[in-house]
Formats: structure tokens, sequence, C-alpha cells
């Protein structure tokens, strides 16, 4: 079981490592053909931030294990409402947005985390829950592009940059496909091992490794003249997980899980995407808040 360990510590760090050059070459790309802010972070950053979930939902949908991602989404959702909300906070001391236009849309997320739970009353996601949740991904990304957000970013036409940006986007998003299989892989060997359910391993051990892409871009902008946009990130990268992730993930290979951790997963997500939506009312995130935050995942724990 060791070499299993350290094998899953080595994917992981692989899967982080690719994720981070996705990020960067989707953002540079995003500003090379004059995308918003709001956009990238939404979008963009919400989507690209998801991608080591959206690998690994596929490579266990191969693998016959679809269980394992879709607690790694849940894991990852609440991670991303909390600690990943709460450590920027912190460290930034407060975060400032656009409090009517942002808790607006973390509203439609609440919303939108209480689909998955429908489709799961029969205690199976299927191949036709799948398309219904990635319909209403598409309705959620049009209902994006229709806002008009922030100034643009200034548009730098150069061919050869965006070549490079696509290029590099190839390789990351390659070497994320690999290491994503890896680390379900060794995942699943643990979980057999410790005769733990795979959706409890989805939901500790590869959300808390799949979730610092989000993390990392999190501290960066809150220390940066955008905050906002780690909250705009968090919002489209929870949209991202339970839409998009599942519902490929189940089309692929139809999902049913261990009902009870996931239970418990998806009533502490509803607990924290309503804390985090009463935090942006009044447009700051403070340290206060950020402590609520992190200890509801503390909490679950």
């Amino acid at each position: 079981m060791l070499i299993d360990f350290i094998g899953f510590i080595v994917a992981i760090i692989l899967l982080i490592k690719s994720a981070n050059i996705t990020i960067k070459s989707i953002a540079n790309l995003a500003k090379l053909i004059n995308v918003s802010e709001f956009v990238i972070a939404t979008i963009f950053m919400g989507v690209a931030t998801s991608l080591p979930e959206f690998f690994i939902g596929i490579n266990s949908a191969i693998k016959n294990i679809p269980q394992l991602s879709l607690g790694n989404v849940v894991g990852a959702s609440l991670l991303d409402l909390t600690l990943v909300i709460g450590i920027p906070v912190f460290i930034a001391k407060k975060i400032s947005v656009e409090s009517k236009y942002v808790a607006q849309n973390a509203k439609y997320m609440i919303f939108i985390i209480f689909l998955p739970i429908i489709l799961l009353l029969d205690k199976t996601i299927s191949r036709i829950d799948g398309l219904i949740l990635l319909v209403a991904f598409s309705f959620y990304i049009h209902h994006l592009l229709k806002q008009k957000r922030v100034n643009k970013i200034v548009k730098k036409d150069i061919p050869k940059k965006i070549a490079i940006s696509i290029f590099i986007f190839i390789t990351g998003v390659l070497i994320l496909i690999l290491s994503s299989y890896f680390v379900v892989k060794h995942a699943n060997l643990i979980a057999i091992e410790l005769g733990m359910p795979k959706t409890l391993i989805g939901l500790i051990m590869v959300s808390i490794g799949t979730i610092l892409p989000e993390l990392t871009f999190g501290i960066k902008s809150a220390l940066s003249n955008h905050p906002g946009m780690t909250v705009g990130n968090l919002v489209g990268s929870v949209v991202a997980n339970l839409l998009l992730i599942v519902g490929v993930t189940s089309i692929i290979s139809p999902i049913t899980p261990e009902i009870k951790p996931l239970i418990l997963g998806m009533i502490f997500l509803i607990i924290a995407s309503i804390a985090f939506y009463e935090c942006l009312k009044d447009g700051k995130i403070t340290i206060k808040k950020g402590l609520i935050l992190s200890a509801i995942y503390f909490i679950f724990l």
C-alpha cells in the first residue's frame, strides 16, 4: 500500500503542475482574443481549474468507478466554498466584490447544487440525467455570455503568441490525462486496501489534491488588483464540477454512489453554498466570514 500512496502523491503533484500550466495558457489565450476579466474568472478560469476533476471523472468512468468522481466533485466544491475562499481572505485581509451581481450568481449556484440531488432521488445518475446536467450547463454559460461585465482587456493580436498558448494548452491537457489516470488507479487501490467506500475517498483524498489550482489562483487574484476574480472563479468551478463533470462522467458510465457519505457531503455543500451567498450580500468577505466558511469544512471532516 505504501507504493500506492507514493504513486498517488506523485500523480497528484503532476496533476497540479499540469493544471497550472493549462490554466496559464487559457488565461493568456483569453487576453489575446480580448475576453473580459469576468468571463475569464467565471468561464475560462472556473472551467480550467476544474480540469483535474474533469479528467479524473473521465478516467473514473472508463474504469467503471464513476462514484469516485462524484465524491471528488462534491468534496472539491465544498472545499471551493470554504477553505479555498477562506485562505485567500486570511492572506488579503478582505475581499471586496460587486455585491449585487456576484451575490445573484451565488444564488443561481445554490439552485444548481440542488439539480444533481434531485436527479439522485432514484439513487442513480443515468445517461439521460447526464444530458440534463449538460443542457443546464449550456444554459448557464449562455446566461453569463449575455451579461455585460467589467472593462475588456486590451487586445494583443499576435498570432505567434496565440499559437504558443494553444501549444502549451494541449501539452498541459495531455499531462492532465496521464496523471489523472494514475490518480484514479492508486486511489482505487488505496480504497480497496483500507476497505473504505470509493465515494469517501473521492470526497476527501482526491478532492483536496484537485482544488489546489483554484487555491493558487484565488490567493494570486486576492493579492492583486482584481480580488473579485477569486469569487468568480469559485462559482464557475462549482458549476462546472456539478453540471459539466458529473454530466460527462454519467454519460460515459451511469453513477450509483454509496449514499451515506454522499448525503453527508451534499448536506454540507448546501450549508456552505448558503453561507457563501450570505457572506457576499454586503460585497465584502472579511476575515471573520472567512473563518466561518473554513469552519464548515473542518466540521464536515
